[in-house]
């Protein structure tokens, strides 16, 4: 069991190393009913990572421990790293933004397209690499959580998926 100064410690380099996170590598664990959840993941590499410290590094924590979990979990099977796949833009959209580019098709009717169809918007969009100015990711702590009224909090979490995922995050590891 780790004492008080040796808990604070630990909670320290959790925080640390989990804020790190946020952006990814994301994994998946198994939850209570035994199927893979992204949700699942990060309690279980917090509930060992205290046990190893405990166990193996006298209640020192250190931001190296949850990499050596996670490794650990990954190769013994209990971890999978989620592979972060790039959107693929369709073929047909690919080629009306190549003809634009190239200057086949006037810039007025670029941005008709791009102002009437949303599927051609999102595939210009991460074309562009204006997708990736769209989803910052939101950085939340606990504290900030809490300072919010709940009804801005449960609109975000509908509206904003970078704050949904910052939410989920926090839930994940049991702070929240």
């Amino acid at each position: 069991m780790l004492n008080a100064i040796e808990e604070q410690r630990f909670e320290q380099e959790w925080q640390t190393w989990f804020d790190s996170r946020l952006n990814g590598p994301f994994f998946k664990a198994r939850d209570e009913n035994g199927k893979w959840s992204l949700t699942a993941a990060m309690p279980a590499i917090y509930k060992v990572s205290k046990l190893y410290v405990e166990k193996h590094n006298s209640g020192f924590a250190s931001r190296s421990v949850f990499s050596i979990i996670v490794k650990l979990m990954i190769e013994s099977g209990d971890l999978i790293p989620v592979k972060n796949e790039e959107p693929q833009i369709p073929a047909d959209i690919a080629d009306y933004i190549h003809k634009a580019e190239a200057g086949k098709i006037s810039t007025f009717e670029l941005r008709r397209r791009y102002m009437s169809d949303k599927t051609f918007r999102d595939a210009y969009d991460v074309h562009s690499g204006l997708a990736s100015f769209a989803s910052q990711p939101v950085i939340l702590t606990v504290q900030q959580y809490r300072s919010m009224p709940s009804a801005v909090v449960q609109k975000r979490y509908r509206q904003e998926p970078a704050f949904k995922a910052a939410v989920d995050a926090l839930l994940a590891t049991g702070r929240v």
